[in-house]
């Protein structure tokens, strides 16, 4: 795999962390796994082949992991940009 996009991938999911830290959501080790291999998936097909950017994978996962858990934040996240 690419050197380039296997740290693109950890820096997104360092920011990924610390954004969802601010606002004291925890986005555990099996989430930010999950949320790793699909960037990884993602970012290593040809460019024309990828359907979406990384912001917009984060911010689905994040709506899809958070939501359930935590009803209060989908109204926080909603009038608020993560990054």
């Amino acid at each position: 795999m690419n050197l380039l996009i296997e740290n693109l991938v950890k820096e997104l999911i360092i920011g990924t962390k610390k954004s969802l830290d601010n606002k004291q959501i925890l986005l555990d080790k099996k989430r930010e796994k999950m949320l790793s291999n699909i960037l990884l998936t993602e970012l290593t097909k040809p460019s024309f082949q990828q359907s979406k950017t990384p912001t917009q994978i984060i911010n689905d996962l994040i709506s899809f992991f958070i939501f359930p858990i935590y009803p209060e934040a989908s109204n926080y996240l909603n009038r608020t940009i993560l990054f």
